[in-house]
């Protein structure tokens, strides 16, 4: 709004609304493989791949190429974009991403894994995740909850008022707050040894 002596003047100024166009069928190439997708608004990625079918070049729209290198395995073992530079991957024998190593800064994040398959501990330079599963008859092994915590302190449900986060299903989400006093839901008994 300016104003110019005695007179009120208003200027409103719109910019151009983005032209959305209806979202093209995706140019594939000769291997079936998805070489080109435009979006709504017309922005273009484009994929190159590698002889196994693996997407080792992505281009966005700002024409920056994001790059992934695999193993024989088909496994990724590097990953280069100019946001993030290079990361290095370390897989175990069962294929499971164990270690991501941010190369310029060297800040390691380590995954630990339960029979399944799961991932039950996630250790990063910010702190610690440790990851719950619902387990038992009927259960189909859907994240139950996740609790992290600073670096140097393991997760633990002794600090109270932590803020954790549950999740009650694949699609709700929950979050709750430990109780401050960590009393049991439910009565239960403590054997401390015979009585005197």
């Amino acid at each position: 709004m300016a104003v110019s002596g005695a007179l009120d003047t208003t200027v409103c100024s719109r910019s151009p609304p983005t032209r959305l166009v209806a979202p093209r069928a995706p140019v594939k190439n000769a291997a079936g493989w998805v070489a080109r997708n435009v979006d709504a608004v017309g922005s273009a990625i484009t994929f190159t791949y590698d002889a196994e079918g693996h997407a080792v070049v992505v281009t966005d729209p700002r024409d920056v190429k994001h790059t992934t290198t695999f193993d024989m395995r088909g496994r990724r073992i590097k990953e280069t974009s100019p946001d993030l530079g290079a990361v290095t991957l370390t897989h175990n024998a069962f294929g499971e991403l164990v270690k991501q190593v941010m190369d310029a800064t060297g800040a390691a994040t380590h995954f630990e894994y339960d029979e399944l398959g799961h991932v039950k501990k996630r250790i990063e330079p910010e702190g610690t995740t440790l990851y719950t599963y619902d387990v038992g008859v009927g259960a189909k092994g859907l994240l139950v909850s996740n609790s992290s915590s600073p670096p140097g302190r393991a997760p633990s449900r002794a600090r109270a008022r932590r803020p954790s986060t549950t999740r009650a299903g694949p699609w709700r989400r929950r979050s709750s707050r430990l109780r401050s006093r960590l009393r049991p839901r439910a009565p239960t008994t403590r054997s401390r040894g015979p009585r005197r």
